[in-house]
C-alpha cells in the first residue's frame, strides 16, 4: 500500500471512504478455511486479489470452495457513483445458504428440487445507499438492482413437476424479473417458456410451448377440481401446447391463460380419439374452448364454442357437429347413461348437431339438445333405414320430436318421450303416424316370417304410457288403413279363404281394395269394434282383441258379395239370410287361430270345407291333463 503524491480532496458525501482517498492499495488474500460464529457459513479455501485506487475498489480472481462446490468472480465498486458490480459463476448448493436470503427468496427457492446443484454465471449491479454514518437505507436499493444470469441444471423438479435437464437466462431490471428462454426436457418432450414477474405486485406472465403429458403439470394445480379434470384423459403421445398464462401469485382468482392444444392418439373416459385441436382460454375458473376439431375412426367432431366450469364440474357446448358414433358420447357422459341408451341403435354413425350442457359427475343434471340425421336405426320392432329427429336429453329423460324417417317404403313421423328410472327401466310414450308403408315388410318385422301379403298401409299409433321392462304395460289408441291389399296370408283373416274358394275358385284369394279400423290399447291388449276389410267376395267385420302375445279373442263376420262391382248390393241382399253362416268366434293365436261358427253346427259346413270338417270331427281337441304333483 502507498500514499498518492498529490491526493485530490474527497467529497464529504463519501463518508468513511474519504479516509482512503489519498491511498493506492493492492493486496491478495488466501485462506484455507473460514467459519463464521455469527452466521452458519462455512467456506473452504478462499483466495482473492484487491486493488484500491480512488474512487474505485476492485476485487479480482475471487475463488472459494463451499458446500461441495465453488464460487469464482470479480467485483468493482465506484465510490463516487455508489455503483457496485460483480460477475462470476458458482455451482455450490445454494440451499445451504438460503438462511442468508430474504423471506420471499427463500419461499421461491423452496419450490425447486435438484439432484445435483445447478451451475450459474452471474452479472449483477446495484446502486448502494448513501455513504453516511447512519444505518444504511436499503429500501430504495431494490429498484436499482440489475441482474443477468445464466443457469443450467440437471434432473430436478419445480413444485414436484419433474424434469431431466433445464437451463435459462435470467434478468432483473427496473424491478422486473424475466426468464426469457427457460427450457426444460422431460422423457416425452420439451418445454420452452418465457417468464416475467414483478416481485413487488406479484403479477406474472408465462408464454411458451410445451410437449409433455398433462399429468406432468398435475403438481402445479392446487385445486382438486382442476386435478380431477386430468383424470378423464389418458395419453400415449404427449400433446403440444402453445400459449400464455398470467395472474398474481397467491391470488388464484386472478389466474388466466390462452393456449392452443394439439393432441393425437389418446383416450377420453376410455373412448379413443385419433386427433384433437382447439384453443383454450381460462379466466375466473371457466374454460372457454374454441375451434374444436376432433377425429376418430368413425368420423369427425367440430365445435365452435365449448365451456367448462372447473368448480361446478360441468361442460357446455354450442353448435357442435359430429359424424362420430353417438354412443361414444353416452359412454363419456357416464356408464348409466350409456346403458339406458344401448337399445337405441344406429348401424352407422349419424350426423349429429349438439348444444347444451353435461356434468362430469354421472349423477348430476344433464341438458343436451341433438339434431340427428342418419340410419339405419333400430329400436324394438322399429327398423328405419333413414331417420331425422330432434332429441332433448334432460338427466333421466329423453324427448324425441320432429321424427321423420323411411318406413318400409313409406314414411313415419312423430314424437317419443322416455323417462329412464333408477331401476334401469324406462317409462315411455309416443305418437307415430306412418303412411304408404309396405304391408309385407311391416308384418315380416313383427313376425319374423316371410309371407305373400300385399298392400299399402297407413295409420297412427299413440302410446300414452308403457315401460320397457313390462311388456304388458302399454296403454294407448290408434287407427290403421290398408289399400289394395292381399290379406289372406294372415291366418286370422285367411280362415275364410277355404270357405270362399268353395263357393268359387280363387274367390278366397282375391284382393281387398281397402281395410280400416280404429283400436284402443289397454294393458298391451288391442281392442277394436270397427275393423273392416272390403273385398269383392266379402266384407269382413272384426270385433275383438289381440294381445302382445298374439292371442286372439274376437268375432269375425263376412258379409258376402257386398262390394262386388255393380251387382254387390243385390247379391248382398240375396245372400243376407246366410250371413250368420259366416260369423265365427276366433280364438287361439294370430299364427294359429281357432275358428268356431257362432250359430251353425260344424257338420253343416261339410259341403264347404269337407276335409277340414271331417278332420275336426275325427280328431277333436282333447282337454289338457294336469301333471301329477
Amino acid at each position: 500500500a502507498k500514499r498518492t503524491e498529490s491526493p485530490a480532496a474527497a467529497p464529504l458525501d463519501w463518508g468513511f471512504w474519504t479516509n482512503l482517498a489519498p491511498w493506492r492499495l493492492e493486496t491478495s488474500l488466501s485462506l484455507e478455511a473460514v467459519k463464521s460464529e455469527r452466521q452458519p457459513l462455512e467456506l473452504g479455501r478462499i483466495s482473492l486479489g484487491a486493488q484500491w485506487a480512488s474512487p474505485s475498489l476492485t476485487i479480482s480472481n475471487l475463488h472459494t470452495e463451499l458446500y461441495g462446490g465453488k464460487l469464482d468472480g470479480h467485483a468493482h465498486l465506484d465510490v463516487q457513483t455508489r455503483r457496485a458490480a460483480a460477475t462470476g459463476g458458482f455451482d455450490f448448493d445454494v440451499f445451504r445458504i438460503q438462511h442468508l436470503l430474504s423471506t420471499n427468496t427463500q419461499r421461491e427457492l423452496a419450490r425447486f428440487e435438484f439432484a445435483t446443484p445447478p451451475k450459474a454465471d452471474v452479472g449483477v449491479a446495484v446502486i448502494l445507499p448513501a455513504w453516511t454514518n447512519r444505518a444504511p437505507d436499503w429500501k430504495g436499493v431494490g429498484e436499482s438492482i440489475s441482474l443477468a444470469m445464466r443457469v443450467a441444471a440437471g434432473a430436478g423438479a419445480y413444485r414436484k413437476a419433474t424434469f431431466l435437464t433445464a437451463h435459462t437466462d435470467l434478468t432483473l431490471t427496473n424491478g422486473i424479473l424475466k426468464l426469457p428462454n427457460l427450457w426444460a426436457r422431460r422423457p416425452e418432450g420439451e418445454v420452452q417458456l418465457a417468464y416475467t414477474v414483478q416481485p413487488k405486485t406479484r403479477q406474472y406472465h408465462w408464454a411458451g410451448r410445451a410437449q409433455v403429458f398433462p399429468q406432468a403439470i398435475e403438481p402445479l394445480l392446487e385445486r382438486p377440481e382442476d386435478k380431477r379434470i386430468l383424470t378423464n384423459f389418458s395419453f400415449t403421445l404427449p400433446p403440444l401446447v402453445e400459449g400464455e398464462v398470467w395472474g398474481r401469485w397467491r391470488a388464484r382468482e386472478e389466474t388466466g391463460f390462452h393456449v392452443r392444444i394439439a393432441a393425437t392418439n389418446f383416450l377420453l373416459r376410455g373412448e379413443q380419439v385419433d386427433s384433437f385441436g382447439a384453443a383454450v382460454d381460462f379466466t375466473n375458473a371457466l374454460f372457454a374452448i374454441s375451434g374444436v376439431q376432433a377425429r376418430c375412426s368413425e368420423g369427425t367432431l367440430t365445435a365452435p364454442a365449448v365451456r367448462i366450469d372447473a368448480v361446478a364440474q360441468r361442460l357446455w357446448v354450442t353448435n357442435a357437429h359430429s359424424t362420430i358414433d353417438p354412443y361414444a358420447f353416452t359412454r363419456v357422459i357416464g356408464p348409466r347413461t350409456a346403458k339406458v341408451m344401448l337399445p337405441y341403435k344406429f348401424a352407422q354413425a349419424p350426423t349429429v348437431r349438439v348444444h347444451g350442457s353435461v356434468p362430469f359427475r354421472d349423477s348430476e343434471h344433464t341438458d343436451l339438445h341433438f339434431e340427428v340425421e342418419g340410419g339405419p336405426f333400430q329400436w324394438s320392432f322399429f327398423h328405419l333405414p333413414q331417420v331425422t329427429a330432434s332429441l332433448h336429453w334432460v338427466t333421466n329423460r329423453l324427448l324425441i320430436t320432429n321424427l321423420d324417417g323411411a318406413f318400409h317404403g313409406g314414411r313415419i313421423q312423430g314424437a317419443l318421450d322416455f323417462d329412464f328410472q333408477p331401476s334401469h327401466s324406462a317409462d315411455f310414450g309416443f305418437q307415430l303416424q306412418f303412411t304408404n308403408a309396405s304391408l309385407p315388410g311391416f308384418i315380416t318385422r313383427l313376425t319374423d316370417k316371410t309371407n305373400r301379403l300385399e298392400g299399402i298401409v297407413s295409420g297412427a299409433l299413440t302410446v300414452t304410457h308403457a315401460n320397457t321392462t313390462n311388456w304388458q304395460s302399454w296403454q294407448g289408441y290408434g287407427g290403421v288403413r290398408l289399400t289394395n291389399g292381399l290379406l289372406w296370408d294372415i291366418p286370422v283373416f285367411g280362415l275364410f279363404s277355404p270357405v270362399l274358394n268353395a263357393i268359387n275358385k280363387d274367390l278366397g284369394s282375391s284382393r281387398a281394395k281397402e281395410a280400416k279400423g280404429e283400436f284402443i290399447l289397454t294393458n298391451s291388449v288391442i281392442y277394436t269394434r270397427d275393423l273392416e276389410i272390403l273385398s269383392p267376395p266379402a266384407r269382413l267385420h272384426y270385433d275383438g282383441t289381440v294381445d302382445f302375445a298374439a292371442r286372439v279373442n274376437a268375432s269375425v263376420e263376412a258379409e258376402m258379395f257386398r262390394d262386388t262391382f255393380l251387382v254387390g248390393p243385390l247379391l248382398s241382399f240375396l245372400t243376407s239370410p246366410m250371413t250368420k253362416v259366416f260369423e265365427y268366434r276366433v280364438t287361439g293365436s294370430l299364427r294359429n287361430p281357432k275358428s268356431e261358427p257362432r250359430y251353425i253346427p260344424k257338420f253343416l259346413l261339410l259341403p264347404l270345407k269337407p276335409f277340414q270338417t271331417i278332420r275336426e270331427f275325427l280328431s277333436p281337441e282333447k282337454p289338457a291333463v294336469p301333471e301329477n304333483d
